[in-house]
């Protein structure tokens, strides 16, 4: 199979690529390159004969959310979105599978939702998802369109948990605020799964929720991790001083979601891990490889 891969230089790319390579995939990357004005021909070109494309680009959220880098974000996903849409469009023969991101930034931060819950929030977050969203719907229909409204990813290579476990095991790890703000998560393990999970089972379209249906919040979070690493969990951070901080990307932190992974488990999917304890303890293994047992569910 032909696989085209945006977004293949991130973390979570970077173990997409190395598990469809197991399973015999021939995998083209897509870089920034490809997306630059003036080279559709070219991308469309370089679509040409593909099976199946994933869309992971996106410039990362983890930087101060200047008005300028909010037009990065914005671009990096909507415009990046609108172009591979457009050259897939173009396609003769298109390909079977198109796999959007987006994030479970979706929804608002009180309530809990499945998939087709019909909400809207008016923060940032939620308005890029929405385009986002909106940009991977104008694929044809002779491509079956899935959207992965993913959980923030927890891996010992990448995304949130690194420097977040760094800070407990300085002794200076503690809820925020309240802690009763949701706290989403999936396991890297388990979103790699779900992605052969799509290919495999044709049936499935539309959004995805991909978020562990565990349901956690800020504090049990900071209890379970402190508890894992053997290290006191004392202090309590005012949501103030981290807007002080980061700024509005502080919203990270100091709100969350809880999306229930409706369709995946009533299409027969198993998560490995549903409990943060269970995670934490994976990822606290000295000698970490959480994505063994990728190939098997």
């Amino acid at each position: 199979m032909k696989t085209i891969i945006a977004g293949a230089s991130g973390f979570i790319g970077q173990h997409l690529c190395s598990m469809l390579k197991s399973i015999g995939d021939e995998i083209i990357t897509l870089s920034r390159e490809d997306f630059i004005t003036g080279k559709f021909d070219l991308l469309v070109h370089k679509l040409n004969g593909a099976d199946r494309i994933f869309n992971l680009a996106g410039a990362p959220l983890n930087r101060r959310w200047t008005r300028e880098y909010k037009k990065e974000i914005f671009n990096s996903r909507i415009q990046t979105t609108a172009k591979l849409v457009a050259a897939i469009n173009e396609q003769p023969t298109p390909p079977s599978l198109f796999v959007s991101t987006s994030a479970i930034g979706y929804y608002p931060s009180d309530g809990a939702y499945i998939e087709n819950a019909e909400v809207y929030t008016p923060t940032f977050l939620a308005y890029i998802c929405r385009k986002w969203e909106k940009e991977a719907e104008q694929v044809t229909p002779q491509t079956r369109l899935v959207i992965t409204r993913l959980a923030p990813v927890l891996s010992t290579d990448g995304g949130i948990f690194p420097p977040l476990a760094s800070l407990f095991r300085y002794g200076l790890g503690g809820k925020i605020g309240s802690g009763k703000q949701a706290f989403p998560w999936i396991m890297l393990t388990d979103l790699l799964r779900i992605y052969r999970f799509i290919i495999e089972h044709t049936e499935l379209k539309g959004v995805l929720n991909c978020s562990a249906p565990d349901i956690t919040d800020n504090a049990l979070w900071a209890k379970s991790l402190g508890q894992e690493l053997r290290r006191p969990v004392l202090w309590t951070i005012p949501p103030y001083l981290l807007r002080a901080i980061l700024g509005e990307r502080s919203v990270l932190l100091t709100e969350g979601q809880h999306a229930i992974p409706y369709k995946l488990e009533k299409n027969g999917f198993t998560f490995e891990y549903t409990n943060i304890c269970d995670a934490l303890d994976r990822l606290c293994e000295k000698k970490s490889d959480i994505t063994s047992h990728v190939l098997e569910y």
